[in-house]
């Protein structure tokens, strides 16, 4: 049986975690997370807000390798402009 990642079309997502837009985490894959299936190490405040924290998920459909690699690749550049645009708990 062949690797998910091997059969085409799939959706790569990406996921960015935040409360009030400020990044917390960010996983790229093959899957689509919400909060609840997402494990993460937080600091006493953030554990205390832990009910703001909201999930922004983006797909896109690849149709080969090339587009796989890419896909990876256009997720980061939209973790890299949310946190320019919003900043981060970890950078501020």
């Amino acid at each position: 049986m062949k690797h998910w990642s091997d059969v085409y079309p799939h959706e790569i997502w990406t996921n960015i975690m935040v409360i009030d837009n400020k990044m917390i985490d960010y996983k790229i894959g093959g899957h689509k997370r919400d909060k609840g299936s997402w494990t993460i190490r937080l600091n006493d405040e953030l554990i205390e807000r832990f009910k703001d924290v909201e999930v922004i998920s983006i797909s896109e459909t690849v149709n080969n390798d090339i587009e796989h690699q890419q896909a990876f690749e256009n997720g980061s550049q939209k973790v890299s402009v949310h946190i320019k645009q919003y900043g981060s708990y970890y950078n501020d």
